[in-house]
């Protein structure tokens, strides 16, 4: 009789069938692997047994489990604790050596090779019929899972009863990922307490790697792009980039670059530089000009005889850094890395104060960097020019739409709620500005300011602390501003929106006889036939049938300040002024009820224009 297991359980007794005997939903005592302590002590009683044998990964140990039978009146159930698995001795203890780095299998003997060269072996016993160990280096737990009972001859022994082994703990380091708002990633981990902002990591090649990232947001990509944007994903070893929610695992291959990067896709001021070097290795400088501070960071303690003015240009050679001054006479740097891997102690500071005496990128003639001033700071401003952030598209909203901008008419008026604006990152930081805030100036009625985001960010909105009325009941313009500050210096950036308003200049057609400020009030209300917005007396309406008409006399009518009329110049050629008279000023409003003070020209015959004709004033 055989006992297949699949989904089902089922005892075969014949040839012709089986009987389905239940659902297969634990196998008691089988060897389980668990992602946490909690998961470890939330394990049920009934799906273990006593001294069963699991793995923990949050601590890469083995646990063994020991079930106490019920004692009254002390306790009436039995219960289940965890203690720390050691191997049981036999006149000797367990290897507690150096991590296991390779596994080579031949047959049901596994032997594993320790970080300092020494070897055991593990005999694998399959049982009768049981799965065979695949010959060759092991490559993952795949290979030699569900292979049964395992002794282990060395100086002691241990059991797994039904298990499978698990992946041996080969992670160098791990990261737990956080965010400063959307502008920068922390580190918890290693050499991170997650106070810094985007800081530079280093990895070691040949080493593997952790980077989680619960937060659900920020995806996480590795990308050969420098940072600012969402480049080109470096994959090479790689597990789960972008990851989300979850964990980016990272085997840093032989032949990885120097220099990559970690972005966040959907926030490009979220990112950092990697530097991975080699095992055993301390940081190294190109050959070569620098042509940027990032070439020489974390380099350790320098030591300079720096006695004169400012640098011109730099070359590096190994470890010592040749400077060249603006009158030509040079001094060396030399960088002491330290030993081993992670670029020494100390840091790279001015021994003595150094005064420029030209200009060179973002030093200034004249400006000093006192004894102790970092060399990296130092280089960033001569060899990177800052380029400030940016604000711009600033939009004035009433309920969700854009106020028109179109010239308005003296004494008009309008209502807005909220603004909005865009803004972009400055040069090298990829930081956006901070602290906005709008202001309104010029209306006769309605100036005001309002408080607006201090995280800003991409595209932004300002929402008016109520519905605000703008107006202006004299020729001019209302401006509405919006101000933000750089992070990273003291620079400040602004983005406007102007709105006009302006006085009509006036063709009329009427019988009317304009001589005092009622007649001029009723042409103005009845008898226009052109109109248009200017600052000036100069304009070119277009006569209309009724400036044909019997008994019916042209007029052009416009604000008194803009002084006399110069010209009339008839479909361009023929000059009429003189076929006009002045009236003289009168008084009269506008469309929204305004008040001027307006000039009058009325032809001297009426019927003077025929339809379609063209009047050039001024």
């Amino acid at each position: 009789m055989a006992i297949p297991i699949d989904d089902e359980l089922r005892l075969e007794a014949s040839l012709t069938g089986s009987v389905a005997l239940a659902k297969v939903d634990h196998i008691q005592g089988a060897f389980r692997v668990f992602t946490t302590a909690q998961d470890l002590q939330n394990h049920p009683i009934e799906q273990s047994v006593n001294d069963q044998i699991v793995w923990l990964e949050s601590s890469q140990s083995l646990y063994q489990a020991t079930i106490t039978p019920p004692n009254p009146p002390t306790s009436f159930f039995p219960t289940l604790s965890w203690s720390v698995f050691t191997f049981p001795g036999g006149g000797g203890s367990a290897d507690t050596g150096s991590l296991m780095t390779t596994a080579s299998a031949a047959l049901n003997v596994l032997t594993f090779t320790k970080g300092d060269g020494t070897t055991f072996p593990v005999t694998i016993d399959t049982g009768s019929g049981g799965g065979s160990v695949p010959a060759g280096t092991v490559s993952s737990s795949a290979q030699i899972t569900n292979l049964g009972f395992i002794n282990q001859t060395q100086t002691s022994s241990m059991s797994v009863a039904s298990a499978s082994i698990a992946t041996i703990a080969t992670y160098t380091s791990e990261w737990a990922l956080g965010a400063n708002g959307s502008s920068d990633y922390t580190f918890t981990g290693p050499g991170l307490i997650g106070a810094e902002n985007d800081p530079t990591i280093y990895l070691t090649r040949g080493q593997q790697y952790k980077f989680t990232n619960n937060m659900g947001a920020h995806p996480f990509r590795i990308q050969s792009t420098p940072n600012g944007s969402t480049g080109t994903p470096y994959n090479d070893g790689i597990t789960n980039n972008d990851v989300s929610n979850g964990t980016l695992l990272w085997n840093v291959q032989f032949d990885s670059p120097d220099t990559l990067y970690y972005q966040c896709t959907a926030h490009t001021g979220m990112g950092g530089k990697i530097v991975i070097i080699d095992s055993g290795s301390g940081a190294s400088i190109p050959a070569g000009t620098v042509s940027s501070s990032a070439q020489i960071t974390n380099l350790g303690f320098v030591q300079s005889d720096i006695t004169a003015s400012l640098l011109n240009t730099a070359s590096v050679n190994l470890n010592e850094i040749t400077f060249t001054k603006g009158d030509g006479s040079t001094f060396a740097i030399t960088v002491d890395t330290g030993s081993g891997s992670g670029g020494g102690s100390g840091s790279a500071d001015l021994t003595q104060e150094l005064t420029a005496n030209l200009t060179v990128g973002g030093v200034t003639s004249g400006e000093s960097f006192a004894s102790g001033s970092s060399i990296e700071a130092l280089l960033r401003d001569m060899l990177i020019t800052y380029q400030e952030p940016t604000v711009g598209s600033l939009t004035i909203r009433n309920g969700g739409s854009g106020v028109s901008t179109s010239t308005r008419d003296v004494g008009a008026s309008f209502t807005c709620n909220d603004a909005t604006f865009t803004a972009g990152v400055d040069s090298p930081n990829g930081d956006y500005p901070q602290s906005a805030s709008l202001s309104c100036t010029g209306a006769d009625i309605g100036s005001f300011s309002e408080d607006g985001p201090n995280d800003v960010q991409a595209s932004n909105t300002i929402t008016f602390s109520t519905t605000r009325t703008i107006q202006k009941t004299s020729a001019g313009s209302v401006s509405f501003s919006v101000s933000t500050d750089s992070r990273n210096s003291g620079d400040t950036q602004s983005t406007s929106r102007s709105f006009s308003w302006q006085w009509r200049n006036y063709l009329a057609a009427s019988s009317t006889i304009i001589s005092s400020d009622s007649t001029l009030q009723n042409v103005i209300n009845n008898d226009l036939v052109a109109n248009a917005f200017d600052t000036n007396k100069s304009w070119n309406p277009t006569c209309g049938a009724a400036n044909n008409t019997a008994g019916n006399y042209t007029y052009v009518i416009y604000p008194a300040s803009y002084g006399d009329l110069n010209n009339i110049i008839q479909d361009g050629a023929t000059p009429v002024l003189t076929a006009f008279t002045k009236l003289g000023d009168f008084s009269a409003d506008n469309s929204e009820g305004i008040s001027q003070n307006w000039r009058v020209y009325k032809s001297n015959a009426d019927q003077a224009f025929a339809s379609g004709t063209a009047l050039a004033i001024s």
